[in-house]
Protein backbone atom coordinates (compact mmCIF):
# COMPACT_ATOMS: atom_id res chain seq x y z
CA UNK A 1 0.00 0.00 0.00
CA UNK A 2 1.29 3.46 -0.92
CA UNK A 3 2.06 5.75 2.01
CA UNK A 4 1.24 9.42 1.45
CA UNK A 5 0.92 12.63 3.38
CA UNK A 6 -1.52 15.38 2.54
CA UNK A 7 -2.09 19.01 3.33
CA UNK A 8 -4.86 21.52 2.59
CA UNK A 9 -3.83 25.11 1.90
CA UNK A 10 -6.15 28.12 1.54
CA UNK A 11 -5.01 30.96 -0.72
CA UNK A 12 -6.49 34.00 -2.42
CA UNK A 13 -7.50 33.21 -6.02
CA UNK A 14 -4.83 35.48 -7.51
CA UNK A 15 -2.08 33.45 -5.76
CA UNK A 16 -3.42 30.00 -6.67
CA UNK A 17 -0.98 29.23 -9.50
CA UNK A 18 2.01 30.52 -7.52
CA UNK A 19 1.09 28.28 -4.57
CA UNK A 20 0.66 25.24 -6.83
CA UNK A 21 4.12 25.83 -8.32
CA UNK A 22 5.67 26.40 -4.88
CA UNK A 23 4.18 23.20 -3.46
CA UNK A 24 5.13 21.26 -6.60
CA UNK A 25 8.72 22.35 -6.01
CA UNK A 26 8.66 20.33 -2.77
CA UNK A 27 7.22 17.20 -4.35
CA UNK A 28 3.55 17.87 -3.63
CA UNK A 29 0.93 16.95 -6.24
CA UNK A 30 -2.36 18.81 -6.50
CA UNK A 31 -5.10 16.36 -5.57
CA UNK A 32 -8.11 18.67 -5.48
CA UNK A 33 -9.26 22.25 -5.62
CA UNK A 34 -12.30 23.93 -4.12
CA UNK A 35 -13.23 27.55 -4.66
CA UNK A 36 -15.13 29.17 -1.80
CA UNK A 37 -17.28 32.16 -2.69
CA UNK A 38 -19.97 34.00 -0.75
CA UNK A 39 -19.35 32.11 2.47
CA UNK A 40 -21.18 33.98 5.23
CA UNK A 41 -19.48 34.68 8.52
CA UNK A 42 -21.39 36.48 11.25
CA UNK A 43 -19.78 38.60 13.92
CA UNK A 44 -20.98 41.37 16.16
CA UNK A 45 -19.72 44.79 15.14
CA UNK A 46 -20.64 48.40 15.81
CA UNK A 47 -22.87 50.05 13.20
CA UNK A 48 -20.01 52.27 12.03
CA UNK A 49 -17.83 49.26 11.11
CA UNK A 50 -20.40 46.97 9.52
CA UNK A 51 -20.49 46.84 5.73
CA UNK A 52 -23.86 45.10 5.67
CA UNK A 53 -25.82 45.62 8.85
CA UNK A 54 -28.99 43.85 9.81
CA UNK A 55 -30.95 44.68 12.94
CA UNK A 56 -32.62 41.73 14.59
CA UNK A 57 -34.29 40.95 17.85
CA UNK A 58 -33.16 38.05 20.00
CA UNK A 59 -34.91 37.54 23.31
CA UNK A 60 -36.07 41.13 23.29
CA UNK A 61 -32.53 42.56 22.79
CA UNK A 62 -31.49 44.27 19.58
CA UNK A 63 -28.29 42.97 18.00
CA UNK A 64 -26.15 44.08 15.09
CA UNK A 65 -24.82 41.42 12.73
CA UNK A 66 -22.01 41.99 10.23
CA UNK A 67 -21.99 39.79 7.16
CA UNK A 68 -18.70 39.14 5.41
CA UNK A 69 -18.30 37.48 2.03
CA UNK A 70 -15.14 35.46 1.51
CA UNK A 71 -13.51 34.38 -1.72
CA UNK A 72 -10.62 31.97 -1.53
CA UNK A 73 -9.39 28.67 -2.94
CA UNK A 74 -8.70 25.53 -0.92
CA UNK A 75 -5.99 23.38 -2.48
CA UNK A 76 -5.47 19.75 -1.43
CA UNK A 77 -1.95 18.42 -1.99
CA UNK A 78 -0.61 14.86 -1.65
CA UNK A 79 3.00 13.67 -1.48
CA UNK A 80 4.38 10.12 -1.64
CA UNK A 81 6.28 9.19 1.53
CA UNK A 82 8.23 6.48 -0.34
CA UNK A 83 9.98 8.89 -2.72
CA UNK A 84 13.77 9.02 -2.43
CA UNK A 85 15.25 11.70 -0.17
CA UNK A 86 11.86 12.43 1.43
CA UNK A 87 13.36 13.05 4.89
CA UNK A 88 15.78 15.66 3.52
CA UNK A 89 13.04 17.26 1.38
CA UNK A 90 10.76 17.52 4.43
CA UNK A 91 13.59 19.05 6.46
CA UNK A 92 14.31 21.63 3.75
CA UNK A 93 10.60 22.41 3.41
CA UNK A 94 10.30 23.02 7.17
CA UNK A 95 13.22 25.43 6.99
CA UNK A 96 11.68 27.13 3.94
CA UNK A 97 8.33 27.57 5.72
CA UNK A 98 10.04 28.91 8.85
CA UNK A 99 11.90 31.68 7.00
CA UNK A 100 10.72 35.02 8.30
CA UNK A 101 10.55 38.06 6.05
CA UNK A 102 9.91 40.99 8.38
CA UNK A 103 7.45 43.66 7.27
CA UNK A 104 8.83 47.05 6.42
CA UNK A 105 7.94 49.58 9.15
CA UNK A 106 5.49 52.35 8.37
CA UNK A 107 6.52 56.00 8.35
CA UNK A 108 2.96 57.26 8.72
CA UNK A 109 2.91 58.05 12.45
CA UNK A 110 6.49 59.35 12.64
CA UNK A 111 5.96 61.45 9.51
CA UNK A 112 2.74 63.00 10.83
CA UNK A 113 4.44 63.72 14.17
CA UNK A 114 7.32 65.47 12.41
CA UNK A 115 5.09 67.44 10.03
CA UNK A 116 2.94 68.63 12.92
CA UNK A 117 6.06 70.01 14.63
CA UNK A 118 7.29 71.61 11.40
CA UNK A 119 3.94 73.30 10.81
CA UNK A 120 4.02 74.46 14.43
CA UNK A 121 7.41 76.12 13.85
CA UNK A 122 6.08 77.92 10.77
CA UNK A 123 2.90 78.97 12.59
CA UNK A 124 4.84 80.33 15.57
CA UNK A 125 7.17 82.28 13.29
CA UNK A 126 4.10 84.04 11.87
CA UNK A 127 2.73 84.56 15.40
CA UNK A 128 6.05 86.11 16.52
CA UNK A 129 5.58 88.82 13.93
CA UNK A 130 2.21 89.67 15.48
CA UNK A 131 1.51 91.72 18.64
CA UNK A 132 1.18 88.66 20.94
CA UNK A 133 4.32 86.79 19.86
CA UNK A 134 5.87 84.39 22.38
CA UNK A 135 9.29 82.98 21.48
CA UNK A 136 8.90 79.91 23.75
CA UNK A 137 6.51 78.30 21.28
CA UNK A 138 9.09 78.19 18.52
CA UNK A 139 11.56 76.41 20.80
CA UNK A 140 8.91 73.87 21.81
CA UNK A 141 8.04 73.04 18.22
CA UNK A 142 11.73 72.94 17.22
CA UNK A 143 12.28 70.30 19.90
CA UNK A 144 9.14 68.51 18.70
CA UNK A 145 10.40 68.54 15.10
CA UNK A 146 13.86 67.40 16.21
CA UNK A 147 12.34 64.42 18.02
CA UNK A 148 10.30 63.64 14.92
CA UNK A 149 13.41 63.72 12.74
CA UNK A 150 15.13 61.32 15.17
CA UNK A 151 12.07 59.07 15.03
CA UNK A 152 12.13 59.10 11.23
CA UNK A 153 15.87 58.31 11.24
CA UNK A 154 15.21 55.37 13.59
CA UNK A 155 12.42 54.14 11.29
CA UNK A 156 14.78 54.41 8.30
CA UNK A 157 17.33 52.25 10.15
CA UNK A 158 14.62 49.70 10.97
CA UNK A 159 13.50 49.68 7.33
CA UNK A 160 17.08 49.11 6.18
CA UNK A 161 17.45 46.24 8.68
CA UNK A 162 14.12 44.74 7.54
CA UNK A 163 15.16 45.00 3.89
CA UNK A 164 18.51 43.32 4.66
CA UNK A 165 16.74 40.51 6.52
CA UNK A 166 14.26 40.12 3.64
CA UNK A 167 17.08 39.88 1.09
CA UNK A 168 18.86 37.25 3.20
CA UNK A 169 15.64 35.25 3.68
CA UNK A 170 14.84 35.43 -0.05
CA UNK A 171 18.34 34.27 -0.95
CA UNK A 172 18.10 31.38 1.50
CA UNK A 173 14.69 30.47 0.09
CA UNK A 174 16.17 30.32 -3.42
CA UNK A 175 18.99 28.10 -2.14
CA UNK A 176 16.50 25.74 -0.47
CA UNK A 177 14.34 25.53 -3.59
CA UNK A 178 17.42 24.79 -5.72
CA UNK A 179 18.56 22.05 -3.34
CA UNK A 180 15.11 20.45 -3.26
CA UNK A 181 14.94 20.60 -7.08
CA UNK A 182 18.28 18.76 -7.29
CA UNK A 183 17.03 16.13 -4.83
CA UNK A 184 13.81 15.65 -6.80
CA UNK A 185 15.67 15.39 -10.11
CA UNK A 186 17.80 12.53 -8.72
CA UNK A 187 14.68 10.57 -7.80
Amino acid sequence: MERTESVVVSVAPQYENEKIQEMGGFGWNLQGRQEIMGHLREAEAPDSLAASVFQGAMDGATSTVRVTYDHYVKLHFVRDLNMPNIARIQELEREYRSLHIPPSPSFKTAGCFTLFGAFGVVAYIFILNGPNGQPGGVATFLVWTGLGVLWLWWKLRKRADANTAAVKASERARQLVTEVASLLSRA
